[in-house]
């Protein structure tokens, strides 16, 4: 008992003091809170991100829509004129040029072309339905059965014992209307033991027209021409695919033409860094024993192997280029070693300011974008197919008529027989009506429903077309915009980078001198020589993209192939 009064009487006191330096910490925390306040976890925002994006970008499209100073015209314009392979044939052609080739000789149009031939076919297969067709059924029949009655021998014999020989033959055809009309002539000739067949030995004529006409299910020319109406719509449908794929395939040619323009540009900005490096290092070389110091020249001879690396890499390119224009176009020209023809582009790009209205662009895209014509066939499609599944829901009910002449001879005289039933007797005739229909329809009933559910998606899938259309025209204008901002920018980064460059070898042919001062100019200029090549390059590919920004604006609005040479 005093025992555990002890261990009671010392829990007790550890939780009073537990509570009382709690509550310390608290009265302690309180009073720091109360001096000063605690620091918040958003940074302030420092002096240089305190901006307005709307009037900074608004400040940069003021500028460069005040700058309308022309722009110059690129050194290396000679030089992507130029042979690069002394032993090589040139090939000089313009955009226009490889396209008309690519017309005449791509196998990859070739094969986009054979699509609407094929097509064709089905057409030719849809009209072959209402042909004529000749036709020829023969049957003989050998027939050995035994009597269950004397009338049918009508004496001796056990076994009724038939010979007939029957041959059909003459002409059939559906109509358009949705009848069947058929034309036969029948031959027979028949023997047996019976004494109640008389003549024995008969010659059978007969020759029959018959109509069937359906009155309501599969009747009139609309219904019945349907399938020629999808095929023909089918058609025109692999003609607007076909011109979708031609597009993109002469604009894949375009592309590797500034391609091939882009890669001779970078060629010869390449092989002018390299001249220049390699005139520093002969002037190190030549002042190494006066004034230069080794490290400069080791610097300079450095930059001079990597910029040589360069040039092999941009002639690999170049060819690299050349080959897969060779690869889309496929002319005879092209055939052969590739070593042993050059092409050299003839047009270069353009550097004119063209607008363009985005409201204009789209109203001729929905009326020339092969996309947007092949939507409205596909629902103009959907609309027969419907049609189609509206006319089954009909039940089947045919008027059925036939009418023949027959003729009979014994002694196995066919040919009399023929000509008795022109001559003897008068015609016969039948008429009837067939009446079908399935309990329910379920199968009509979930074809007009599918077709209901198609026509409603080809709907949707025509104005998805429509939204998409005009992203892609939307897009197009504005790239053109902003491609020609690009190139100017582009333009002002190069002449720059340019100055800079002209700066600093300036100060270190002034300059130059053994201490470090003249070493860090030198790898200076270095740099900015390296600066400026890709400054070139970069004001290259931004006369590139504005080029392909104008020619893709053509393939968004549908008039590319207006543009290509017929």
């Amino acid at each position: 008992m005093v025992g555990t009064r002890d261990r009671s009487d010392q829990h007790g006191g550890r939780r009073r003091c537990l509570v009382g330096i709690g509550c310390l910490f608290v009265l302690c925390a309180g009073e720091l809170s109360a001096r000063e306040p605690l620091p918040t976890l958003v940074p302030p925002a420092s002096e240089g991100s305190a901006f307005r994006v709307s009037e900074v970008l608004a400040e940069i499209d003021e500028a460069q829509n005040a700058d309308t100073s022309p722009l110059d015209k690129p050194w290396w314009l000679s030089h992507t004129t130029e042979l690069i392979r002394a032993d090589a044939t040139p090939f000089v052609a313009g955009v226009d040029d490889l396209l008309q080739l690519t017309l005449e000789y791509s196998a990859q149009v070739r094969v986009y072309g054979y699509v609407p031939r094929i097509r064709e076919t089905a057409v030719a297969e849809s009209l072959a339905a209402f042909d004529w067709s000749k036709f020829i059924d023969s049957v003989w029949q050998d027939t050995s059965e035994p009597v269950g009655s004397a009338l049918t021998l009508g004496g001796a014999g056990n076994r009724f014992r038939d010979h007939n020989l029957r041959v059909d033959a003459g002409l059939r055809r559906r109509l358009e209307a949705g009848g069947t009309f058929e034309l036969y002539q029948r031959f027979g000739h028949q023997n047996n033991n019976s004494r109640f067949f008389v003549p024995n030995d008969q010659g059978t004529a007969r020759l029959v027209l018959g109509y069937t006409q359906p009155l309501l299910r599969g009747r009139g020319h609309v219904y019945n021409r349907s399938l020629i109406v999808l095929a023909d719509i089918d058609v025109a449908t692999s003609t607007d695919e076909y011109r979708r794929q031609l597009q993109s395939h002469l604009l894949e040619v375009a592309k590797g033409y500034w391609g091939l323009y882009l890669e001779r540009a970078n060629l010869a900005q390449k092989i002018r860094l390299y001249l220049a490096t390699r005139k520093i290092v002969d002037e190190l070389e030549d002042r190494q024993l006066i004034d230069a110091q080794r490290t400069q020249a080791l610097s300079a001879r450095a930059a001079l192997e990597s910029r040589r690396s360069d040039l092999v890499r941009a002639r690999a390119a170049l060819k690299n280029a050349e080959t897969r224009l060779r690869s889309l176009i496929n002319a005879p020209d092209f055939v052969g070693d590739p070593e042993s023809l050059e092409i050299i582009p003839r047009d270069h790009p353009t550097v004119e300011d063209f607008r363009f209205d985005l409201d204009t662009e789209f109203a001729t895209a929905v009326t020339t974008r092969p996309e947007i014509a092949a939507a409205l066939k596909e629902i103009k499609s959907a609309c027969v197919r419907r049609d189609m599944a509206v006319h089954e829901m009909l039940p089947q009910l045919n008027l059925v008529t036939e009418t023949y002449v027959a003729g009979l001879r014994g002694s196995s005289r066919v040919g009399e027989a023929w000509l008795d039933q022109f001559r003897a007797g008068e015609p016969s005739y039948s008429v009837g009506l067939q009446y079908d229909v399935p309990l329910g329809r379920r199968a009509a009933s979930a074809r007009r429903s599918r077709r209901d559910q198609e026509l409603a998606q080809m709907r949707e899938r025509y104005r998805s077309t429509l939204e998409l259309v005009r992203a892609e025209v939307e897009v197009a204008v504005r790239e053109v915009h902003t491609a020609y901002r690009e190139l100017r920018a582009k333009h002002q980064a190069q002449l720059a980078a340019q100055r800079e460059a002209d700066t600093l070898e300036i100060r270190w042919r002034s300059l130059a001198n053994p201490d470090s001062t003249g070493s860090l100019l030198l790898e200076s200029l270095l740099r900015a020589q390296e600066r400026v090549t890709a400054n070139e390059y970069e004001f290259a590919k931004a006369q590139l993209t504005y080029n392909l920004a104008l020619i893709n604006l053509r393939h968004a609005n549908g008039t590319l192939l207006e543009w290509a040479p017929n």
